[in-house]
C-alpha cells in the first residue's frame, strides 16, 4: 500500500509539474506579448512625433531659409505635449538649429536605433530638409540647377528679412518621450503576471492535493476491503481453531488420566517413567491449547481496584519454590500503590512475564518485580539479569508463536500484549544481550485516595 501511495504521489507530482510549467509558459508568453505591445506603441508614438516635426520644419522653410522664431515656436508647442520631454534639430557636427523642452542625453543617441533609458525613450532620424542643386541653390525639395533657390552671391532675397539660411546638412532630429506611463502599465502587467502565476500555481497545488487525496482514499478503501476480507477469514479460522482446540482438550484429559493410572498401578519402573513422560507432554499440550484459546478470544477487562502489595504477595508465593530450585533470586519491592485493572488478566500477564524471565536466567541470576509512579500513572515492571534479547529478535517477540527457547509456545508475550491493549496500557520491552531484560506495563491508572 505504501509503495502504491508513493507511486501515485510521483505521478500526481509529475502531472502537477507539467501543468504548472505549461501554465507558466503560457502566462509568461502573454506577459511578454503585452510588454512588447506597449513598447511598440511607444516606438510608433515616437516615430509619429518625428514625422510630424519633419513635416512642420519643411512647411516653415523657404528658399533654403527659415525663421528661427517660428521654428522655435513649433518645437516649443510640440514639447508641451504631456508625453514629450524634449525635441532638438542639429547638424551632425553638433550645431543646434532649434530645440524645445529638456534635451539631456541627446548626444548619446544615434539614428541606428531607439535608446531606452530609465524613464524615457530617445529616438533620432535624419530628415531630408534641403536639396542641393547643381547650381548651388538651397531650397526644400530637390532643386534643379538652382531654379528653386536663391544664389548666395546675390545677397538676401527681397522680402526675406529675418530669415536665416539653413546650415549645411545632413541633420539629426531627436525626440525624447516620457515612458513613465508605459512603465506603470508594464509594472501593472508584471504584478498581474505574478499574481496570475501564484494563483495558477496554487490552483495546481490544490488540484494535485485533491487528486492525491482521492488516490489515497481510493487505495485506503481498497486496502480496507482487503483487510476486512482477511479479518473475516482469520476470525473464521480462529473460531475453527478454537473449537478444535477445545475438543482436543477433552481427549488429552482422558489420555493424561490413563497415563496417571498406569504410573500409579505399574510395578515396572520403565512403565512408570513412560507414563510420567506422557503426563508431562499432555500437560504441556494443554497449556499451549489454553494459551491459544486465551489469545483467540478477545480480552475484555473487568476493572476493579487492586492492592499491588497484596497481589504480589499472593501471586509470587506460587513461584517461589521454583525460584529456589533453580537458585534464582526473586525479589518484589513493596510500593504501597493501588491500581485499576482486571485481577485475573493481570495475574495471567505477570505469570507469563515471570516465566519468560525464568527461562532467560541461569543459576545465580535475579528477577525483580517493581511498581512505581511514572508521569502521572503507574508502571509495573519485571526485570531479569539473564541472557537478554538481541535487537533482531526484539522486534518479533510479541508475534504469536515466536519463541527463543526450546519448548516455548511463543504465545506468552502475545497474550501479555493483548491484555495490555484490553486495559489501554502500553507494553515496553528493553533488553541488551548478556545484560538482561526489562518488561514493563506502562500507563496503569492509579487508585486515588478518594476511591480508597
Amino acid at each position: 500500500m505504501v509503495k502504491g501511495l508513493i507511486a501515485s504521489f510521483r505521478w500526481v507530482l509529475l502531472v502537477a509539474a507539467m501543468v504548472a510549467a505549461t501554465g507558466f509558459v503560457l502566462l509568461y508568453h502573454d506577459h511578454q506579448s503585452v510588454v512588447a505591445s506597449h513598447r511598440e506603441i511607444m516606438l510608433a508614438r515616437g516615430q509619429t512625433v518625428l514625422d510630424s516635426l519633419t513635416a512642420g520644419i519643411r512647411a516653415q522653410g523657404r528658399m533654403g531659409r527659415y525663421r528661427p522664431d517660428r521654428l522655435s515656436a513649433i518645437f516649443a508647442e510640440l514639447a508641451d505635449t504631456p508625453d514629450i520631454i524634449g525635441l532638438e534639430l542639429r547638424t551632425q557636427k553638433g550645431a543646434v538649429i532649434s530645440s524645445g523642452g529638456e534635451t539631456p542625453g541627446f548626444r548619446e543617441a544615434s539614428p541606428r536605433g531607439p535608446l531606452w533609458q530609465k524613464d524615457r525613450l530617445i529616438m533620432v532620424c535624419e530628415p531630408l530638409l534641403l536639396g542641393h542643386g547643381p547650381g548651388g541653390g538651397f531650397g526644400f525639395g530637390a532643386a534643379q540647377g538652382g531654379g528653386q533657390g536663391w544664389r548666395r552671391s546675390r545677397g538676401e532675397p527681397p522680402g526675406m528679412e529675418g530669415w536665416e539660411p539653413f546650415p549645411t546638412g545632413p541633420y539629426l532630429l531627436t525626440a525624447t518621450l516620457d515612458t513613465s506611463a508605459m512603465k506603470d502599465k508594464i509594472r501593472g502587467e508584471q504584478i498581474r503576471f505574478i499574481v496570475s502565476t501564484c494563483v495558477a500555481l496554487l490552483a495546481v497545488l490544490l488540484g494535485a492535493s485533491f487528486l492525491l487525496a482521492w488516490v489515497r482514499q481510493r487505495d485506503l478503501r481498497t486496502a480496507l476491503l482487503v483487510a476486512r476480507e482477511r479479518t473475516a477469514q482469520q476470525e473464521h479460522l480462529t473460531r475453527l481453531g478454537a473449537g478444535l482446540a477445545h475438543e482436543t482438550k477433552n481427549p488429552l484429559g482422558i489420555v493424561r488420566g490413563q497415563a496417571q493410572l498406569i504410573a500409579d498401578s505399574s510395578d515396572s519402573e520403565e512403565n512408570r517413567a513412560r507414563a510420567a513422560t506422557i503426563v508431562d507432554e499432555t500437560d504441556r499440550s494443554v497449556r499451549q491449547i489454553s494459551s491459544f484459546l486465551c489469545l483467540a478470544r478477545p480480552q475484555e477487562a473487568t476493572v476493579a481496584a487492586i492492592d499491588l502489595d497484596e497481589f504480589m504477595k499472593g501471586f509470587l508465593h506460587l513461584i517461589e519454590e521454583e525460584a529456589r530450585e533453580k537458585n534464582i533470586r526473586l525479589n518484589s519491592i513493596r510500593s504501597g500503590l493501588r491500581i485499576w485493572g482486571d485481577k485475573e488478566l493481570l495475574r495471567r500477564a505477570m505469570l507469563n512475564l515471570i516465566i519468560n524471565a525464568f527461562r532467560a536466567c541461569k543459576s545465580g541470576d535475579e528477577i525483580k518485580v517493581t511498581a512505581e509512579r511514572n508521569a502521572g500513572s503507574v508502571s509495573l515492571s519485571v526485570t531479569d539479569s539473564g541472557c537478554g534479547i538481541s535487537q533482531e529478535d526484539l522486534a518479533h517477540v510479541t508475534e504469536p508463536y515466536f519463541s527463543r527457547f526450546e519448548g516455548g509456545s511463543g504465545l506468552g508475550l502475545s497474550l501479555v500484549k493483548q491484555i495490555a491493549m484490553a486495559h489501554d496500557w502500553e507494553l515496553d520491552i528493553t533488553s541488551c544481550p548478556g545484560q538482561g531484560t526489562r518488561v514493563s506495563l506502562d500507563g496503569i491508572d492509579e487508585v486515588k485516595p478518594s476511591h480508597a
